[in-house]
């Protein structure tokens, strides 16, 4: 244009460089969770127990899963996230969905919407926690079906690593003292499984008792809690002290924290992440 200096034009490869530092800076820059703008539903329609038997749902109620009044710059438990863990710069609200439990020093802890097989959603398949029958070696069996650091590859998930798993207590025991509870690594994993702990953090459990976890619904999501079905247990990381093949779970169908044989095939797995609440959007 005359008058207003000389134009460059850019070669196709001068575009394609730009390009592709621009994305990779601002992904680098990217929260990994952003605060939920959509919250996810379902219709109660259990009414032999879960939904039915919360004292704050009735049958035909649409059930609401996470927090619906927020506070910007505030977690809370039952806050609901978008978390972008496969790092593809979206945050998927069907699929990347999580809660917001407690906090780990500066980290958070959030909990997946689903239960997983092989590191994907799927709330069908079953396994154990440790086959062997033994509660004292972590959950041998049920962290390999944790999502891998390569399905879930974004590098500001804060792995799991080694971990001294406790029993329901606080412990480091089972079979009331027989049995020392090993350490245990979730060998490259980009989540591990909830403890008690967290959940009474959360949620102010009673230990046992039904309905204990009747403000914590979004633990029941996509679970028997909202629909007539077989009970569905999932498992809490935690060995149970008084014996040497027991271990703690979740129930939705009765809400409220159960113990099972870790060697039996049944249960579901829920992932787990942490993230530096400086990497989220809240």
């Amino acid at each position: 244009v005359e008058g207003k200096g000389s134009i460059q034009l850019l070669s196709d490869s001068d575009c394609k460089t730009f390009t592709e530092q621009t994305v990779v800076s601002n992904l680098s820059n990217a929260p990994i969770c952003k605060r939920a703008t959509i919250l996810h539903t379902n219709i109660c329609e259990n009414d032999l127990g879960g939904c039915s038997y919360d004292e704050f749902i009735d049958v035909g109620d649409t059930i609401i899963y996470g927090n619906q009044n927020v506070t910007n710059g505030v977690l809370t438990s039952g806050d609901a996230f978008d978390c972008d863990v496969n790092a593809d710069g979206e945050y998927d609200s069907t699929s990347e969905r999580f809660y917001f439990m407690t906090s780990n020093g500066n980290n958070a802890v959030l909990i997946y919407y689903s239960n997983v097989s092989g590191g994907v959603s799927n709330n069908t398949a079953t396994f154990a926690y440790d086959s062997s029958g033994e509660n004292w070696h972590g959950p041998r069996t049920a962290y390999e079906q944790l999502p891998s650091t390569t399905q879930w590859s974004n590098q500001k998930i804060i792995a799991p690593g080694t971990r001294q798993i406790t029993n329901e207590t606080g412990g480091t025991t089972t079979n009331n003292g027989a049995n020392t509870i090993e350490s245990f690594t979730y060998t490259g994993k980009a989540a591990r499984l909830l403890t008690l702990q967290e959940v009474n953090s959360a949620c102010g459990i009673t230990n046992g008792e039904q309905g204990e976890l009747d403000e914590c619904n979004y633990l029941m999501e996509n679970s028997s809690y909202h629909f007539d079905a077989p009970e569905e247990i999932y498992l809490l990381e935690n060995p149970e002290m008084s014996d040497s093949i027991s271990i703690a779970a979740i129930n939705p169908s009765y809400r409220y924290k159960d113990n099972r044989y870790s060697n039996d095939g049944y249960y579901r797995i829920r992932p787990v992440i942490e993230v530096a609440k400086s990497d989220m959007e809240y």
